[in-house]
């Protein structure tokens, strides 16, 4: 009787049975029966006829599921946890993966025999279902929503080949948008199209090289790392985040040293100026690229075409990245063309470039130096020119990647 009652409660307060009496619901409840499945059994897998439909009791589940692009998400759940009702009475393909992922799960589960059996002998109860299944599917509850850093990559056939094709169109656009910015900080201007261009050559293949470090090495962590395995997984989520960043501030530096004209030196020297700042940045790069591009992505879900979703949440990832990381940006970049100078300096030119409109408005001379300084943090020189570099090779890269993916 206990669990009866315990199965009765439960189904009572849940989408699929909310507009049931209390008597019909006690028809459908007295053909459940309860089940307990251990940590990491999978109750239901996406795309396997719909036998049975559960209704968590105790415990914690987790549902996934694989769009067409290969793409894993996870499904925010409200209410109470009912899985599979809306596929049990044709017995069709479960639209989800539900995994116990704690220590033990217990649920009150019904088979879809026995439930058209109560269908078909009480056609009030039929009516009722009918009733509860039109509200949640109204409602919409299968939204997506993966929280921030558990995002899971596109799956590829080819991700090489689909990664190269991305970043070699995409290395047009970054090396113009990096050069303009690079002579802004500068102080100077552009005196042909050409010179937006330097060294293609060296670029191309480092960009190719940068990006598929950053697609790959997610892929590979994604594959291999089970962050719910380690004592921490929050912070193994974090260490998986920016990994590839890390990794790959070698590389961004041999590519910001072929894009830079301004300093005399050799490549082999050159490339080594202004890592410490260019190592965070390339960390925020990497998160907006993988993880905050998916996550804002989802965050779309009134927007029907997958291209204009796509660019959507790329397009906000890219304007947070790209103000998160202007000021690092800019201290790495001057001290790779000024190598002479301490980042003390190169950030003093950058807060003395406010001095002037400070004073034209104003501002006490004794405020004038603590809002420069807050200045160069929050409004940083260069600011939509480089928001709109990380913005456009967001879209850019995660298009092709996105289209590429669904052609597959």
């Amino acid at each position: 009787m206990d669990e009866e009652r315990d199965a009765f409660d439960l189904c009572s307060s849940a989408t699929m049975f909310r507009s049931m009496n209390p008597e019909n619901l006690l028809k459908v409840v007295h053909q459940m029966e309860a089940v307990t499945v251990p940590h990491g059994e999978v109750v239901l897998r996406q795309g396997e006829p719909t036998k049975r439909c559960f209704v968590l009791s105790k415990g914690e589940c987790q549902r996934t599921r694989v769009q067409s692009d290969g793409q894993t998400h996870i499904i925010e759940e409200t209410g109470r946890m009912v899985f599979a009702s809306l596929h049990l009475i044709n017995e069709d393909p479960s639209f989800s993966t539900v995994t116990c992922k704690s220590e033990t799960c217990h649920f009150y589960s019904l088979t879809s025999n026995k439930f058209n059996d109560v269908l078909q002998e009480h056609p009030d109860v039929a009516k009722e279902v009918i009733v509860s299944l039109s509200r949640e599917v109204r409602r919409g509850i299968t939204i997506n929503r993966t929280p921030l850093l558990e995002q899971h990559p596109k799956r590829l056939k080819l991700p090489f080949l689909v990664y190269s094709v991305a970043a070699g169109i995409e290395s047009f656009y970054r090396s113009a948008l990096n050069t303009t910015l690079n002579l802004h900080l500068a102080g100077q201007k552009p005196t042909s199209i050409l010179q937006l261009f330097p060294n293609m050559k060296q670029q191309i293949p480092i960009r190719i090289m940068y990006i598929n470090g950053f697609k790959g090495l997610r892929g590979y962590l994604d594959a291999h790392v089970d962050p719910d395995y380690y004592e921490y997984p929050d912070l193994t989520r974090i260490a998986m985040a920016i990994f590839p960043g890390m990794c790959m501030t070698p590389v961004s530096s041999l590519l910001e040293a072929a894009n830079v004209t301004q300093n005399p030196e050799p490549l082999y020297r050159r490339w080594t100026r202004g890592l410490p700042p260019r190592g965070l940045r390339e960390v925020i790069f990497g998160i907006g690229l993988n993880q905050l591009s998916d996550y804002f992505e989802e965050r779309y879900p009134f927007i029907e075409n997958l291209k204009l979703r796509n660019m959507a949440g790329s397009l906000t990832a890219g304007v947070c990245s790209g103000y998160l990381t202007h000021l690092v940006h800019n201290l790495c970049t001057l001290k790779l063309m000024y190598p002479q100078q301490t980042y003390g300096e190169h950030f003093r030119t950058l807060t003395q470039k406010w001095h002037p409109a400070l004073q034209s408005n104003g501002v006490p001379a004794e405020w004038v130096g603590p809002m420069s300084q807050i200045l160069a943090f929050v409004a940083p020189r260069g600011l939509i020119i480089r928001t709109s570099q990380i913005v456009g090779s967001f879209i850019i890269l995660n298009g092709i990647i996105a289209a590429l993916s669904r052609n597959q």
